[in-house]
């Protein structure tokens, strides 16, 4: 029988793909790979930001993130402006980008709603529970790259 961490592990892709596949068919949605929702979901949330700082916070390397940029600009997800002392680029969310991003969380709800409600009252109630413990190895990931985080 595997270990927790093995099952777990063969478990988190093929959910996260499933997922991501239902949801774009379900809304009718581009094909945007998950890194380029990533880095829109840090711009609309958290409004403007340099390369740098995207790069940091998604905690990848700033030439991953300045391909993703090229890419996103390409397709009119985002716009490259200069900050206030005209040397430093941000980039923002277009008005596109935000909705497509309102509507693939919109339409990922939806998809695990339907998913859930074939699942038996049991299973529900361990994944409800199952969540918050799911956040905090999380975070237990991220701190092992990052040991100030969450000090």
């Amino acid at each position: 029988m595997p270990s927790t961490s093995a099952h777990l592990g063969s478990q988190i892709a093929p959910l996260r793909r499933a997922l991501l596949r239902r949801t774009r068919a379900h809304a009718n949605l581009p094909d945007l790979p998950d890194a380029q929702v990533e880095v829109l979901r840090v711009l609309v949330q958290g409004g403007p930001a340099t390369p740098g700082a995207l790069a940091s916070q998604l905690q990848v390397a700033r030439s991953t993130v300045s391909n993703l940029l090229r890419a996103m600009i390409a397709a009119g997800l985002v716009e490259r402006g200069t900050g206030e002392d005209l040397r430093t680029a941000r980039v923002t969310a277009t008005p596109r980008a935000a909705d497509l991003l309102a509507r693939y969380d919109t339409a990922s709800e939806r998809v695990l709603d339907e998913a859930l409600s074939e699942l038996t009252a049991a299973d529900r109630r361990a994944i409800e529970r199952a969540a918050p413990a799911l956040a905090r190895l999380t975070a237990a990931i991220d701190r092992r790259d990052n040991p100030s985080a969450g000090l």
